[in-house]
């Protein structure tokens, strides 16, 4: 045999070994333990996966790392709650199973284990799918979770949930599964958190029709500290301090409920009157401006969010020296409009009631008023 032949087929061999043990290795990496208390998924690398799919009754949901940040796919490619991803993903790796057996048609239907996609199976022999993508769009882990077992304190039964491994083993694990969900409906894995303004950093709330042409109300601090004051129009009506400070207070912790759609400038959105807007002054400069939207629909409404920044004059002179520079609290207040500015926001609507257009909402109603019964002498 010429010796050139003879490393030829030393290589082949080489390389069906190397194939061999990849297979075998995997085939270690994605098999469950069958050992009473042991991990379901102890392999599973948690920081390798880019993409979640949950397939539920309602529809389907898919999380995917964008640009190194998780985002929700069903809506628009809006951020979402990585603490919550990273707390699926944990919990997913710290599953231990308690016991195993063999499946069948109708155990598989009686513990809910039947694919959500199966139209063949009713809604409540389906389960909940979740499947895990690296991002190579190499499938990491295929699971259904069927029915929840509830914890019997009088047998010493615990709880846990029934789960399959697709494409992994036919049998039925009982695990015990401390994850709530997960859901496939995309509004509850966005990240809801929009604003976080305390209402003592507000100077000034204006109220501005006719795409600011005109004023409706503004109330203003005299300053830091005191009580806000009807600046304009003039009025001999009494401040309803309450619901005042519903509208000074809505914004210290802001949240969405769901996102409408993205938005375009310049290309008006059917039903949404952006012609009024409430702009809230800080005294760092910021402005945050709500455009509540008009109508709402089925107790949820629509509105609109942008940051600006009102300019050096508009600083206090007694600032921190170690305080950003005017300069840069403009270009952060450039970025945070960038992102908030790009979205269509749903709020339920007494969440969305706070943002009165009108003056007369925050007046008291004087007495013999409809709405409020004349007070008895």
């Amino acid at each position: 045999m010429r010796s050139r032949t003879f490393f030829i087929l030393v290589g082949i061999l080489v390389l069906m070994a190397v194939a061999g043990w990849g297979l075998l290795n995997r085939g270690e990496r994605e098999r469950p333990s069958t050992q009473m208390g042991g991990y379901l998924m102890k392999n599973l690398q948690v920081n390798e996966i880019a993409s979640i799919v949950v397939y539920g009754p309602k529809g389907k949901l898919t999380l995917k790392k964008a640009e190194g940040a998780w985002v929700v796919a069903e809506r628009w490619g809006y951020p979402a709650d990585f603490s919550r991803i990273a707390d699926l993903l944990r919990k997913l790796k710290e599953v231990k199973v308690g016991r195993k057996f063999q499946s069948s048609e109708d155990v598989i239907a009686r513990l809910s284990l039947a694919d959500p996609q199966d139209q063949k199976a009713s809604e409540k022999e389906r389960g909940i799918r979740l499947e895990l993508f690296d991002s190579k769009g190499e499938k990491r882990a295929d699971l259904i979770l069927g029915k929840e077992r509830d914890a019997d304190p009088a047998t010493g039964q615990t709880g846990g949930r029934y789960v399959l491994r697709k494409g992994v083993s036919s049998d039925v694990y009982l695990v015990d599964w401390s994850i709530s969900g997960p859901s496939e409906e995309p509004s509850s894995w966005l990240n809801r958190e929009l604003l976080s303004v305390a209402a003592d950093d507000i100077e000034s709330i204006v109220c501005l029709a006719e795409e600011g042409k005109t004023v409706r109300y503004a109330f203003a601090r005299p300053e830091k500290g005191k009580a806000f004051e009807l600046k304009s129009p003039k009025s001999s009506g009494k401040i309803n301090t309450s619901e005042l400070d519903r509208l000074s207070d809505t914004l210290s912790n802001f949240r969405l409920s769901d996102v409408a759609s993205r938005y375009e400038a310049g290309r008006p959105l059917e039903g949404f009157d952006e012609s009024v807007r409430i702009e809230y002054h800080l005294y760092d400069g910021n402005i945050y401006r709500i455009y509540p939207g008009g109508q709402c629909k089925d107790a949820m409404c629509r509105f609109r969010l942008e940051v600006g920044f009102r300019g050096m004059e508009a600083l206090s002179e007694k600032e921190d020296e170690k305080a950003k520079s005017p300069e840069e609290r403009a270009k952060d207040a450039g970025k945070l409009n960038e992102r908030l500015s790009a979205w269509v926001y749903v709020v339920p609507g007494w969440q969305h009631a706070v943002f009165s257009t009108e003056l007369s909402a925050f007046l008291e109603k004087e007495e013999g008023a409809p709405g409020k019964a004349s007070k008895k002498p």
